[in-house]
């Protein structure tokens, strides 16, 4: 009875969906009826294209693309070459194969009846049993592989580039029946290594980036897996939140080094709904790999008796989801390679250039924030100014005259309601309690007559239902259920939800072009030259009024779209934590992640991230004197050459106590001046040595050192030991690092 009941809620909650969707006029995506009776064309083992580096083959018994260096003979495959000679075992018989190793794709699918999300792969439940159908495309191949036991059907396809091959997956071809499919992992183990591989790793995005070296962890694997882009801000709730770190996924690339070779995978389409997934260590299995896989359909957490159960939606996605694979060789053949080459798509993509100047100082200032604050015992809501723009000016100046650094600024929360979440984008004006148009005029002709580079911080993205600016349901993003998307804010000390604050919503996304266009009207207004984009440069959130923006879509190109506006219209755009799109738009990033989310499976973390924009985008460091470590965020900006960080207020009220928001502890300016003199000065030398430079080499050694070497010739030797290090005749003080060019000490 109880699965009954179970069963019919669920049903109704289905049917609440196909409901609310249909009222809301979206132009849903119903995947194509499965085909009982499909046909099974074969393609015989053959080469089906090939051109001046490369071969792209077919073999057929293994439903298998092999693509072909032409130059030295090395071949990739969907299949590792040791997956099909897998020798014998201790008893003589031929090993056995783990299906996920010699699958192309492996699905999850729901029942729809019960919810329930299950697994197959398409070696067992489709190539097994000769249900694969191969055609000759353009430039390629296209295979679909039929799963006869949940009636769905992918289609895949396969496709020569000058320097590697791309797979894709049109979700217009996918075929449903009784089942719906949830999600595809494409190659599982094309970027992998035998777990008893020397010189092999694989490399994960998280954060900063990090590395995963071979492990065996018996017979089970170690898994990992993080959405790109982040949690999706659209399925908000409180155990997700918990779960969620600021190291999220920032880049849609990742790979796997194997000997002196190695392979890149950038996700060239359906970035926003791809999760990147590891399993590493499993004796059965006998490889670690590193994957992408692709949601086809939505889901929002819905309360059930025993918890929360997730509600899929009844469309799938309107979306081509696909990954290139590049091969890498010799001194090419590691995580440097592999930013070289993601660098050279984000300047195809993006038209990223690289800069001769990048700022050593970066300074966020706090302009006001909401409070609690009572009259005869009745508590109301209440303005605290924790800087002017009066004293904002004045900071910076200070700064300037003892450092004569040309530092970048961003004034943050001084919009109406502060930092705190309020009307959108703060109702495009400054807060009349931190000054008004004349000071900021001050402000900003001070900042541009010393080649300091000044922002504005708005919020697009956040807004609460009091506030006022937009408040119709039009106006807020929904989620797969058709209600509005209700944030939280949450206390910094507990992780817990803040019962203070009223919850907020997201702005519905086909709002945020006119949002932007408002913000550039502000800038004219108000005269500034320079906007902060903090939130739209890291939020990426689905929106179920519109079947375009299901599952994250279109993040990446409607932001792009957004921000090549603004430089258009000469507007300077400062992100911070940004996802690569907003990343390689901008004129500064703020926080630019320095390790990774710190998952268990992670060896070492790398500065991946800085390599990819370091010469390119100026950046800084995640805020010195909020960080629980600064002594070593210190060290990890020498180490990959980008700027400081510190998040300044002017004056400090006990009220700020029972604030959501972290920026106000440890952030008085009085109190942190000399710190911020101090670190420019110690180390104003070895920035004006490294500026506008790339990263050309970085190497970690096994003593806590590391050296990253500038294309200008520099080295730098990064201790984080609390021991004197010699790597080299090059002697590196504990906790400390040392600036070395032509083989001298600077």
């Amino acid at each position: 009875m109880n699965k009954l009941i179970k069963q019919f809620v669920l049903l109704m909650l289905s049917l609440l969906v196909l409901i609310t969707c249909s009222g809301c006029g979206v132009a849903v995506q119903k995947s194509k009826l499965y085909k009982e009776d499909f046909e099974i064309n074969t393609f015989t083992d053959a080469t089906v294209t090939e051109n001046d580096n490369f071969r792209l083959d077919w073999d057929n018994e293994n439903k298998r693309i092999i693509l072909v260096d032409k130059f030295n003979g090395v071949s990739w495959s969907t299949t590792p070459e040791q997956a099909l000679n897998p020798g014998l075992d201790e008893f003589g018989y031929p090993k056995t194969v783990h299906p996920q190793v010699t699958s192309p794709i492996v699905i999850e699918y729901i029942d729809s009846e019960t919810q329930e999300i299950s697994m197959l792969t398409a070696s067992v439940a489709s190539i097994m049993n000769d249900c694969v159908s191969v055609e000759r495309i353009k430039g390629g191949i296209k295979a679909t592989y039929y799963f006869p036991d949940v009636e769905i059907a992918v289609p895949v396809e396969y496709t020569i580039l000058n320097n590697g091959v791309n797979i894709a997956i049109d979700s217009a071809g996918i075929q449903e029946k009784s089942y719906m499919l949830w999600r595809i992992k494409v190659a599982p183990f094309m970027c992998s290594f035998a777990n008893n591989s020397d010189n092999s790793y694989l490399f994960v995005p998280s954060g900063s980036g990090a590395l995963i070296y071979k492990k065996q962890e018996g017979d089970v694997p170690v898994t990992y897996s993080q959405e790109v882009y982040g949690t999706d801000s659209g399925r908000y709730l409180e155990y997700e939140e918990d779960s969620a770190t600021e190291n999220e996924i920032r880049l849609p690339v990742y790979g796997a080094k194997m000997g002196n070779k190695a392979l890149c995978a950038i996700i060239d389409d359906g970035a926003e709904s791809a999760s990147i997934e590891v399993s590493a260590g499993a004796a059965n299995i006998g490889s670690s790999a590193v994957n992408a896989s692709f949601e086809v359909r939505g889901y929002q957490w819905v309360k059930v008796k025993k918890g929360y159960q997730k509600l899929f939606s009844e469309s799938i996605s309107n979306n081509k989801y696909s990954v290139s694979f590049y091969p890498l060789y010799g001194n090419a053949a590691d995580y440097v390679g592999m930013a070289d080459v993601y660098r050279e798509y984000l300047k195809q993509k993006y038209n990223l250039e690289s800069v001769s100047e990048e700022n050593n100082l970066a300074l966020k200032i706090i302009g006001g924030s909401s409070v609690k604050n009572s009259f005869l015992g009745i508590p109301y809501n209440d303005f605290y100014a924790t800087t002017t723009v009066n004293e904002a000016t004045e900071i910076v100046t200070e700064l300037f005259e003892s450092t004569k650094e040309k530092m970048s600024v961003n004034l943050v929360g001084f919009g109406q309601g502060g930092i705190n979440v309020g009307k959108i984008a703060g109702g495009f004006k400054l807060d009349s309690n931190l000054g008004n148009r004349s000071d900021l005029e001050k402000f900003i002709e001070y900042c541009e007559k010393n080649g300091i580079r000044s922002f504005m911080d708005f919020d697009a993205v956040r807004f609460n239902k009091t506030a006022g600016g937009l408040s119709t349901l039009s106006d807020k993003a929904v989620t797969v259920n058709g209600q509005v998307v209700n944030c939280y804010n949450y206390n910094v000390w507990s992780r817990t939800r803040d019962f203070d604050f009223e919850n907020y919503s997201l702005a519905t996304r086909s709002k945020l072009f006119d949002i932007a266009t408002r913000i550039t009207k502000a800038t004219s207004k108000l005269g500034i030259t320079g906007v902060g984009l903090d939130t739209l440069s890291n939020y990426c959130y689905s929106d179920y009024s519109n079947a375009e923006t299901f599952i994250k879509g279109s993040m990446q190109k409607d932001v792009s779209s957004i921000l090549s506006d603004f430089k258009k219209d000469k507007i300077k755009i400062a992100v911070n934590n940004a996802n690569d799109y907003a990343a390689a738009n901008a004129n500064q990033i703020y926080d630019a992640p320095l390790e990774s989310s710190g998952h268990r499976l992670f060896d070492e973390d790398i500065p991946f991230y800085e390599i990819v924009f370091k010469g390119y985008v100026p950046m800084s460091s995640p805020s010195v004197n909020l960080v629980a470590n600064s002594k070593e965020t210190i060290l990890k900006a020498i180490e990959s050459g980008i700027g400081l960080t510190y998040t300044l207020i002017s004056d400090y009220d006990t009220k700020l106590l029972v604030s959501s928001e972290s920026a106000f502890y440890g952030s008085v300016y009085s109190d942190m001046k000399p710190y911020i003199e101090k670190s420019v000065l110690e180390n104003k030398d070895y920035y004006g040595k490294i500026n506008g430079t790339t990263i050309k080499e970085h190497i970690i050694y096994e003593n806590g050192v590391r050296k990253t070497v500038f294309d200008n010739g520099y080295e730098v030797f990064v201790n984080y030991t609390d021991k004197i290090q010699t790597i080299s005749d090059i002697t590196v003080e504990p906790f400390g690092y040392k600036l070395i060019a032509g083989g001298e000490d600077t």
